[in-house]
């Protein structure tokens, strides 16, 4: 409840002022905003640099297997086939010589010899640069062709018949050696590419792998980050509109999170105790104004009833209807006053009056009949309705007869002459529930949000903005004998509000 909040404050306000200096202390330990979004950052920019680092790893590796394949595989094959290019120009060049012996035996074999060398010329060459780092096969086919390229010079065509037996194995052992190179070739890149494939797998796996891990990680961080941020933040939200709503109990400093929210914090709880002091002040004010008021308002009202009773000699009309001008006012000026030292009496913790057996049926009668006479005037109706047997409580009478009577006043105030104000009493669990519902235009915007803050008035209809302590101090006593005061439903057909008080006769089990 409100004013036990604000009555718990001075016991705390010496301990929250010796605490001024302990939220700085502390606020050294918290963690500076820029800090930990660095940490925050850098932990995402490192995953981050995780993930891809995984697929360059993986390309890497599949540019070393390319490298491989260009460096040593297609490197030994490009010396074979310079080797076996230029043997099989030894071969080419023997087969036009032992051609043209076939087509005229008689011709000129000097002629023959030159090709012969030049091409034997180009596989001695071709031995000497690549020869080491050939196929042993392919190089022994070569040296062979060389051998029998060295040996033709003279009487050609004679040799060449001869040769051409040895000459078949030799383009067989030639073409054989040249096409198990190729094989191999073959197998290394299919191998190569094997690999390849396995490592795209393997990268593509991890790099999903470290990515769900990755968005799992930054989820955590993020969830974290929320955590040390989003929930001090939202603390001092709810914080900053319960001091606005005049709520002023002790704020707990945030500590051990971010510095920045720390600080706030430690304002908002300095803002606290500051309005808490003004609120009792202004509280101690009303209250002494009030008390000072009541007095001459007293002996104002009670000399208006003599004049109205004409004990101090009759009264003209005119002048009859002028005291009764008089004492009207003077009775809205005693409730104003009433209200103000009820206010403060239950703002200042002081214990309620409180009977028992108490009929809240005759309550409600008093209530009603005190404000029938201004319904009247105002030419609307005040029904009240009792469903069921009236149940017994223990509540404070004048109390809860003037916040019910503080209800029908605002209810006939707002309903348009001609229509009824209803009074409905009934029951609720273990509740006693009244309903007091109006005919008036329902409540005015800025009041829907919160419509029992203390001092907040607005005009309803054609009745003007009051001094806004009616609907809050009715809450105050509803809430002060355990109950509570909502609005249940408002529009143009009207407002219903709902207060609610425990009933005498269902208690809570005592304990043992």
């Amino acid at each position: 409840m409100q004013n036990d909040r604000r009555e718990s404050a001075p016991a705390g306000e010496v301990s929250a002022a010796a605490s001024d200096a302990a939220p700085r202390s502390s606020a050294r330990a918290n963690t500076p905003l820029a800090t930990l979004l660095f940490r925050t950052h850098a932990a995402l920019v490192l995953l981050s640099v995780v993930v891809i680092a995984v697929p360059i790893a993986g390309l890497l590796y599949t540019g070393s297997l390319i490298s491989r394949i260009s460096d040593v595989e297609l490197r030994s094959v490009k010396a074979e086939e310079a080797i076996h290019r230029t043997a099989w120009q030894v071969e080419v060049a023997v087969r036009h010589a032992s051609r043209a012996c076939l087509v005229d035996p008689n011709t000129n074999t000097a002629a023959l010899v030159p090709p012969i060398v030049a091409a034997d010329r180009a596989l001695d060459e071709a031995l000497a640069r690549y020869g080491a780092r050939a196929n042993p096969r392919l190089r022994n086919a070569a040296q062979r062709y060389h051998a029998m390229a060295g040996g033709v010079s003279t009487n050609t065509c004679a040799l060449l018949s001869r040769l051409a037996a040895s000459r078949l194995v030799l383009d067989e052992e030639l073409t054989n050696a040249w096409i198990d190179q190729l094989r191999a070739l073959h197998g290394a890149i299919s191998q190569s590419e094997r690999q390849a494939r396995r490592t795209a797998v393997g990268t593509s796996a991890a790099a999903l792998l470290f990515g769900a891990l990755s968005v799992a990680a930054a989820a955590l961080i993020a969830k974290g980050a929320a955590r040390r941020l989003g929930r001090p933040l939202a603390d001092a939200s709810v914080t900053a509109m319960r001091l606005g709503r005049g709520d002023f109990s002790p704020v707990a400093v945030a500590s051990g999170g971010v510095r920045e929210i720390a600080e706030l914090t430690d304002a908002l709880a300095r803002m606290g105790r500051d309005l808490g002091a003004l609120d009792r002040m202004k509280q101690g004010l009303l209250a002494s104004v009030s008390h000072e008021l009541h007095t001459p308002l007293a002996k104002l009202r009670e000399a208006l009833g003599l004049l109205a009773d004409g004990t101090a000699g009759p009264l003209s009309p005119r002048q009859a209807r002028v005291v009764q001008l008089a004492r009207d006012a003077c009775e809205r000026e005693v409730r104003t006053i009433a209200a103000l030292l009820d206010a403060s009496r239950l703002q200042a913790g002081q214990p309620l009056r409180m009977q028992r057996g108490v009929s809240i049926d005759a309550v409600l009668r008093a209530a009603v009949d005190d404000e029938r006479a201004e319904a009247d005037a105002r030419q609307v109706g005040v029904e009240l309705s009792l469903d069921g047997e009236a149940p017994s409580l223990t509540v404070d009478v004048a109390l809860v007869e003037r916040t019910v009577a503080n209800l029908v006043r605002n209810a006939v105030s707002v309903s348009p002459a001609g229509s009824a104000v209803e009074v409905r009493r009934g029951r609720q669990g273990g509740a006693v529930r009244v309903e007091v519902i109006d005919r008036g235009p329902g409540l005015p915007h800025e009041l829907r949000g919160d419509p029992f803050r203390a001092f907040q008035s607005a005009a309803v209809g054609s009745r003007g903005a009051g001094l806004g302590l009616g609907l809050s101090l009715s809450r105050e006593v509803a809430r002060a004998h355990g109950g509570d005061l909502a609005v249940s439903r408002t529009g143009a057909g009207g407002t219903c509000f709902v207060l609610t008080l425990p009933a005498a006769d269902i208690q809570e089990p005592s304990p043992p």
